[in-house]
């Protein structure tokens, strides 16, 4: 085994751990608050935002086992180089990294437009984006000095 597919290995497990966290996420609204303080203690952004990045954890789960599956189907398209095998490989290296793209796009979606609210958690479908959040609160504060 080499590293690339060990490295897809870690990645796979750890999207279905993620999965697992997801699945108490959309049935508690109590876990949601508890991530939201915690990705607040750890990164330097906005509630709003950190609210964001819990918001697409399900977007997060499904790029990162695409990333595992890309890396694992990338070894075995190099190790099968010849042959009908390693073409039918390399397609499907290449779908798995457009669903990667497409998680990521997906990603970004939630956590700064909240859309589409469908993939959002219950209890976080009626949140702002933390774009439009942003552009309210400014909005507010230019009103309020001025």
């Amino acid at each position: 085994m080499n590293g690339g597919t060990v490295l897809g290995g870690a990645f796979i497990v750890a999207g279905l751990f993620h999965g697992y966290l997801v699945i108490r996420l959309w049935r508690n609204p109590a876990t949601a608050a508890r991530l939201v303080d915690n990705f607040s203690s750890v990164f330097p952004y906005s509630d709003e935002f950190c609210r964001g990045m819990v918001r697409a954890s399900a977007a997060t789960t499904g790029g990162v086992t695409t990333a595992g599956l890309f890396a694992v189907i990338g070894q075995a398209a190099m190790a099968h180089q010849a042959g009908t095998l390693g073409r039918d490989l390399l397609d499907a290296m290449i779908a798995s990294l457009v669903a990667l793209f497409l998680f990521i796009a997906l990603n970004m979606s939630l956590t700064l437009f909240n859309f589409p609210k469908r993939l959002a958690p219950p209890h976080m479908r009626d949140d702002l984006g933390s774009v439009i959040a942003h552009r309210r609160d400014r909005a507010a504060r230019r009103r309020a000095a001025g």
